[in-house]
């Protein structure tokens, strides 16, 4: 065990402050007789304290108020064997620095010493596991009582999710059976009406024929075609009747097939309301369609002349037509709800008191109150005339269907244009900027309803 007892291999120099002491062990090089200084510790300004233990060394060294303190534990044999110098560095009495370096002298451990530090040792250790074990039962019981919480608190919030899931679950099966309770009751409707105007129009045929037979002067040409007559008008009732069975069973069949997948059909048929107008009313969801953007195949870029009279198919994009807009909304009150999608996502704009002016007022807008999911972009649009790439009725300096395509109600231009060119870019293509921003929708049905 090196201490800092030492014996002066120089003049002894005795120190008023000391400023840094180093102990060094003396190695042989390998090489003859020569040997090497090894630091083994210092303490200095910079490193006033020093405690480590490393290479079966414990170092514990300090520097405090001019005076300097190293001790050197050693356990292995050969550095109990080795020689070590201490190097002192201060002022001496006349305040002058000096440097003393001396040979330190091993001294061996009390025993008392050994058995006082590893009791110290002991009790440290026995205080540092009851430490350790109270910091583990204390963490322990913390993660416990956070499971717990968290626990609870997934319950709640799967018993809240559970809840709300069989309410929505309630509310649509009471949505669909309403749904399915009203078509019902219409397709009754529609076919009566439907037998009844097959009736109608079996007796006008009937007296139409009477009554040219009647004009026949000829009797024998009247007693020839007579027979022809009869038996054309028995094979002529014969196969109407066959068509209007299949016709009725097919539909049977498809009404069923309806109802089966939770969907709301109506199927009305041909009137003829004022001037001739024909309006046909297809097989849609809800309501009657003005208009629908499915698939793109149709072009809707075109002139004055297509929009007022409609153009594409039913089975695909389609344009009703200005002109029976006008005449369906100058018959009674309307509401008009449009539907769209964009990103997968569906939404809805319901609009009362719909209705189309006549082509002299250039098939002005009148909509009224707004209420659905999309947000409301059609306002904005009310009381305008309709203009296409050939008419321009808006009030911008550009043309509005120039520029944005299709016929629409344009202002300054629009923010909405749902017949605008497919799936075109910002601000080009099928436009309803409360629902889609500046992009384009990729599904949009126009339809209309009396109420």
């Amino acid at each position: 065990m090196a201490t800092d007892r030492a014996q002066s291999s120089s003049s002894h120099v005795t120190f008023q402050n000391v400023s840094s002491l180093s102990v060094f062990k003396t190695v042989s090089t390998g090489v003859g007789a020569d040997t090497r200084d090894v630091l083994v510790a210092s303490v200095t300004p910079q490193e006033p304290r020093l405690m480590r233990v490393a290479n079966g060394m414990k170092v514990v060294g300090s520097l405090d108020a001019g005076r300097a303190t190293v001790r050197v534990e050693l356990v292995k044999r050969r550095d109990c064997q080795s020689e070590f110098t201490c190097h002192v560095r201060g002022l001496d009495s006349q305040g002058r620095e000096a440097v003393s370096t001396s040979s330190l002298v091993q001294q061996p451990r009390h025993r008392e010493n050994q058995v006082d530090d590893g009791k110290m040792i002991s009790s440290l250790s026995l205080q540092l596991l009851a430490s350790i074990q109270q910091l583990v039962t204390q963490s322990v019981a913390g993660l416990e009582d956070k499971m717990d919480s968290l626990e609870h608190q997934l319950d709640d919030k799967l018993e809240g999710m559970e809840h709300r899931l069989m309410k929505e679950l309630e509310q649509g099966e009471d949505k669909i059976d309403d749904k399915l309770r009203r078509f019902q009751r219409a397709s009754a409707d529609q076919s009566d009406t439907f037998e009844r105007v097959v009736q109608n129009r079996l007796l006008l045929l009937e007296n139409r024929l009477e009554d040219k037979i009647d004009r026949n002067s000829n009797r024998n040409n009247f007693f020839r075609r007579d027979s022809n007559c009869s038996i054309e008008l028995a094979q002529f009732r014969s196969d109407l009747k066959t068509m209007i069975s299949e016709t009725l069973g097919n539909h049977s069949l498809r009404l069923e097939d309806i109802q089966n997948q939770g969907l709301n059909a109506v199927v009305s048929q041909v009137k003829q309301i004022t001037n001739n107008t024909s309006l046909p009313m297809c097989t849609m969801r809800n309501n009657s369609a003005g208009t629908e953007r499915s698939t793109g195949n149709i072009d809707f870029n075109r002139l004055w002349d297509d929009y007022k009279t409609g153009f594409g198919s039913f089975y695909d994009d389609f344009w009703l037509g200005n002109d029976k807009l006008h005449a369906i909304t100058s018959n009674g009150s309307y509401e008009l709800e449009v539907t769209m999608k964009f990103k997968g996502k569906k939404a809805y704009a319901r609009y009362a008191d719909f209705a189309v002016g006549n082509e002299t007022e250039n098939y002005k807008l009148s909509i009224g109150r707004y209420f659905g999911t999309a947000g409301d972009s059609f306002s904005y649009h009310n009381g305008a005339p309709f203009s296409t790439i050939d008419r321009d009725n808006d009030v911008a300096p550009e043309k509005c269907a120039d520029k944005h395509g299709g016929g629409w109600w344009f202002k300054k231009c629009d923010t909405s244009n749902l017949n605008g060119n497919w799936r075109a870019g910002s601000d080009f293509g099928l436009e309803w900027t409360k629902f889609a921003g500046a992009d384009s929708v990729s599904y949009s049905e126009m339809k209309i309803r009396k109420v």
